[in-house]
């Protein structure tokens, strides 16, 4: 019975459903982060609720654009390359909009956490992408190989990422994301805004009741981060022509902050009336063969 069920959901897919994307991302609301659960860290923090991380940047990122293209200038389309690499460290969990207290956290008190993009820190890590103009903004595209750690860190909380005191708590690979980056005066760009969205991974990476809801593990939930990120300034600007020359490369640091949730996807409302039809017709086809 069970194999006939999975051959009827099968068939009802295939022949219900558009092939357009099936699914949206949910956030996950009154999620658990659990301090005390990283092996070998040593916290006596205990879990707390929470929905949302509010981030900024400890140092700045280094953000390497290279002329791909070839002709000197950014041009429309996406003829340049880009590679960033950096840390960011949390600053405060927030639950129905407000903080979680430090003293309940254990944020900054206790433990610091980062995300590292930074392969000289952790290999495998960073993003990287395309760019190009599109109307008067420089938009980067970032491409499926972009990836980061999020660790925490118990040694001496002052902002520097320690890989001696630190553990990895999940790991970040890049579903989908870009950034906008804004003219300024004289064609440079100096601030934007991203929206990225991470495919999460705690399963390999971790271990068992760091990240929960509901008391299940979010590895086994397929769970996503989606980040609203604001680059607040970018030092020193990018310009519109390469002051090297055609192939050559603009080196900057940028400063971010924004914020970020766990969600999960879930089928479309569209989705899931066209899965229903699929299964009543399924359905009815099964009963004639049976009457038959």
């Amino acid at each position: 019975m069970k194999t006939l069920n999975k051959t009827v959901i099968a068939l009802a897919l295939a022949t219900a459903l558009p092939t357009a994307a099936l699914a949206v991302d949910v956030p996950l609301l009154d999620v658990v982060f659990n301090p005390s659960a990283v092996a070998g860290a040593g916290l006596a923090t205990t879990g707390f609720f929470f929905d949302e991380i509010v981030f900024s940047s400890v140092n700045s990122s280094t953000l390497t654009l290279t002329d791909a293209d070839l002709d000197g200038v950014i041009g429309a389309g996406q003829g340049e390359t880009f590679k960033e690499a950096g840390l960011i460290i949390n600053t405060n969990f927030k639950l129905d909009g407000l903080l979680v207290a430090p003293g309940t956290s254990g944020t900054n008190v206790s433990y610091q956490m980062f995300a590292v993009f930074d392969p000289t820190l952790i290999a495998g890590t960073g993003l990287s992408g395309t760019a190009g103009l599109f109307g008067p903004t420089l938009l980067a595209l970032f491409d499926s190989t972009s990836a980061a750690h999020i660790v925490i860190d118990t040694g001496a909380l002052n902002g520097v990422y320690d890989p001696a005191s630190s553990f990895t708590i999940g790991k970040l690979t890049l579903g989908a994301g870009n950034c906008v980056l804004t003219p300024a005066i004289g064609g440079t760009f100096a601030e934007g805004s991203c929206g990225l969205s991470f495919a999460f991974d705690a399963g390999g990476v971790t271990d068992a009741g760091v990240w929960t809801r509901s008391g299940e593990d979010l590895g086994n939930l397929n769970a996503s981060v989606s980040l609203n990120v604001d680059v607040d300034s970018i030092t020193p600007p990018l310009s519109l022509v390469y002051a090297g020359g055609a192939g050559s490369t603009q080196t900057t640091s940028l400063i971010h902050d924004g914020s970020t949730a766990f969600a999960v996807a879930v089928p479309e409302p569209a989705s899931l009336a066209l899965l229903g039809i699929g299964l009543l017709g399924m359905g009815g086809l099964m009963r004639r063969r049976h009457a038959a």
